[in-house]
C-alpha cells in the first residue's frame, strides 16, 4: 500500500509541476557533486575525474556553475592501507550551504598510469588514447589500485630498495614506475558514503592517521581542485621513489593546511606514518627536509596565481550560467499592455 501511495505523490507532483522534498530548497544543481540517486535495485558508480577536469566541468555546466562559492569542504581526513604497500589517500566531505541536507564525499589519491603522457591542466591531446585502467577509473569503475602495483613491486625484492640499486643507475625490482605519467584522480561518491566508496574501489580496510576539521565556509570545493590541480602540475609523473602515492597525499595534506591556516588532529593510538613506507626508507627523511619546506612554499605561490586567474574568469562563467540567462530574460522589457476601449451600451 505505501509504495502505491508513493506512486501517486510523484504523479501528483509531475502532473501540478510541483518538486520532490530532495529538491526543494535548492538554489542549484550539481550532479558532478551531488549525483542523483540510481534507480532501486541498480548498482552504485563512482565518478572518477582529474582534478583540473572536474573544476573545468563544473565551470562549463549551466547548472554547476552558478553552485560555484557555495560547496565548501567541512572535514578531512587522512587515510592509510595498513597492509601491503600502505597505500595513502586522502577523504574530503563537501556541503552545499545552501542546503542543508546535501553532502558528499570525495576521495583524492595518485596512481600510476602507464597510458598517460602527462598529468597538467593542458587539454591533454591524448584523452582519446587512455589505457583500459584509464578508462575504468575516469568511468568509476574498480581499476588496479596504486596499491596493488606498490606491492607487488615493493615486495619483489628481499632487499631493500636502496640496496637493490645496481651501479650503472639501472634497479633490480622495476624500471617501469619510475617517471610515468601520474593519473591524480578524485573520485566522487554515488551517494554520499565514503565508507562504502572506499569499499568499492579496494582500499579497505584503511586507517585514518590524521583529521581536519574546517570551522567555516570559507575553504570552498574550487580552492581544493585548484590545490589539487597545482600538485598535479608541479609534478605530472609518478616516481616510485619520490612522487607516489605518499608524496602526494602528503603534499596535498599540508598545502591544504597551509593555505587554511587549520592544524591536524592526529589520532594518538596509530604508529602508521604519513608519507611514509617501511620499504622506502629515505621517505621520512626526505619529509622533513629544507628542500621540502621550499617546494611547498613555491606549490602555495603557484596555487595563489592559479586561484587569482580563475576569480578573475569566473565572471565569464557565472555570466553563461541558468541565474544570469534567467536574469535576462527577465530584465527584458515587455511591450505595453493595451486595454481595449470600453464597452459604451449604446442609446435606444
Amino acid at each position: 500500500m505505501s509504495s502505491l501511495f508513493s506512486w501517486v505523490a510523484r504523479l501528483t507532483r509531475y502532473l501540478t509541476g510541483a518538486r520532490s522534498p530532495s529538491s526543494m530548497n535548492m538554489e542549484f544543481q550539481n550532479r558532478f557533486i551531488f549525483p542523483n540517486d540510481p534507480p532501486r535495485g541498480a548498482q552504485y558508480f563512482d565518478h572518477g575525474y582529474v582534478p583540473w577536469q572536474l573544476l573545468e566541468a563544473i565551470q562549463q555546466d549551466r547548472d554547476a556553475v552558478d553552485g560555484i562559492g557555495h560547496i565548501y569542504v567541512s572535514s578531512a581526513k587522512y587515510c592509510k592501507k595498513p597492509k601491503g604497500a600502505q597505500h595513502e589517500f586522502l577523504i574530503f566531505v563537501v556541503k552545499d550551504d545552501t542546503c542543508d541536507y546535501r553532502q558528499n564525499a570525495l576521495i583524492i589519491d595518485r596512481v600510476a598510469s602507464p597510458g598517460r603522457i602527462d598529468n597538467r591542466d593542458s587539454p591533454p591531446a591524448n584523452l582519446e588514447d587512455l589505457t583500459e585502467n584509464d578508462r575504468r577509473a575516469l568511468r568509476g569503475e574498480p581499476v588496479a589500485s596504486n596499491g596493488n602495483v606498490l606491492e607487488s613491486t615493493l615486495t619483489s625484492s628481499q632487499v631493500p630498495i636502496a640496496r637493490g640499486m645496481s651501479s650503472n643507475g639501472g634497479s633490480s625490482i622495476s624500471n617501469s614506475l619510475t617517471g610515468i605519467p601520474a593519473l591524480d584522480m578524485c573520485r566522487v561518491s554515488a551517494h554520499g558514503s565514503f565508507k562504502d566508496m572506499a569499499q568499492r574501489l579496494t582500499l579497505t580496510p584503511y586507517t585514518c592517521i590524521a583529521e581536519l576539521k574546517f570551522s567555516d565556509t570559507s575553504f570552498t570545493l574550487e580552492k581544493l581542485l585548484n590545490l589539487a590541480a597545482t600538485l598535479s602540475n608541479h609534478e605530472p609523473h609518478y616516481d616510485l621513489f619520490k612522487t607516489q602515492c605518499y608524496w602526494y597525499a602528503l603534499m596535498l595534506w599540508e598545502l591544504v593546511q597551509g593555505v587554511t591556516g587549520t592544524t591536524a588532529t592526529t589520532d594518538p593510538f596509530t604508529t602508521m606514518r604519513a608519507g611514509y613506507n617501511r620499504l622506502v626508507p629515505w621517505l621520512l627523511a626526505h619529509n622533513h627536509s629544507a628542500e621540502r619546506q621550499n617546494e611547498l612554499d613555491e606549490l602555495v605561490a603557484e596555487y595563489e596565481r592559479k586561484w587569482i586567474s580563475f576569480l578573475e574568469e569566473l565572471p565569464r562563467w557565472k555570466n553563461q550560467g541558468v541565474k544570469a540567462l534567467t536574469d535576462k530574460i527577465n530584465s527584458r522589457p515587455t511591450a505595453p499592455v493595451v486595454q481595449d476601449a470600453p464597452i459604451v451600451p449604446s442609446e435606444q
